[in-house]
């Protein structure tokens, strides 16, 4: 349960900050990280609901749900809104204190990992916000280099790609157990 609570503590302070920045410039990347970190938050919840009721097949479950569901509201802003430039400074800073504290956490939580499927899952979505985090980086740092609003589109889309490919790995996992 403890690599849990760490997870939970992380999403809940990583969705303050990037909520906070990706309102203040307008990102729809950071806004699309905020939205997965929010997933992370919600998908902690249900893995300590599950080990609480030992299923943790439903774990797996409610990760699968919340991912598609932030997934879809991701989606439908990018489609729904138009390019812009963005301050990316501040979204940069942002991402680099996000993906050092998912490293972190992620270290933390696989070192002391059990077998529990339900912190298998947590890790995975761990993995995945690192993975989202270096490319919003990637994406801030080339918006601020060539001044093309588009990418945060292409960011946010790619990371509604990059969670749809995490719901395919939990779903093997889920067949597995």
């Amino acid at each position: 349960m403890k690599p849990i609570f760490l997870s939970l503590l992380a999403s809940g302070f990583i969705f303050s900050i990037k909520s906070l920045v990706g309102f203040l410039t307008g990102s729809l990347s950071i806004l699309s990280e905020a939205v997965h970190s929010f997933v992370d938050l919600l998908s902690a919840f249900g893995s300590l609901y599950s080990i609480s009721v030992n299923n943790q097949k439903l774990s797996i479950k409610i990760e699968i749900a919340i991912i598609t569901l932030g997934s879809l509201w991701i989606l439908k802003e990018v489609l729904a809104s138009e390019s812009h430039i963005v301050n990316t400074i501040p979204g940069i800073i942002v991402t680099i204190v996000s993906a050092v504290i998912y490293f972190l956490v992620f270290k933390i939580n696989h070192k002391n990992h059990s077998h529990s499927l339900a912190v298998r899952a947590n890790l995975y979505h761990i993995a995945s916000d690192i993975g989202s985090s270096i490319l919003v980086l990637i994406g801030l740092v080339a918006q601020l280099i060539t001044g093309l609003a588009v990418i945060d589109k292409i960011v946010a889309i790619l990371i509604v790609i990059w969670l749809f490919y995490l719901v395919l790995r939990l779903l093997k996992e889920l067949f597995k157990a």
